[in-house]
């Protein structure tokens, strides 16, 4: 796991924090919900923890949609 996110230009100690994502779509539902896509946070498994880093901020900012924002 060393090199699981030097992609994203992070070298995290001892290979401590897995990152999560988390996508989310409800299907058949008459009046559009909000959808989330590709939302980031990380576990800690020194700590037992999730957090989110702010770097990830403006990423998960962008990943909540809403059905009036964008033609879906």
């Amino acid at each position: 796991m060393d090199d699981n996110y030097a992609g994203m230009g992070k070298h995290w100690p001892d290979s401590r924090y897995i990152m999560l994502t988390l996508s989310f779509d409800s299907q058949g539902e008459d009046k559009p919900l909000p959808w989330i896509e590709d939302w980031r946070c990380v576990f800690d498994t020194k700590t037992g923890q999730f957090s989110i880093p702010s770097d990830f901020a403006g990423h998960n900012a962008k990943a909540v949609e809403f059905p009036d924002r964008r033609g879906r």
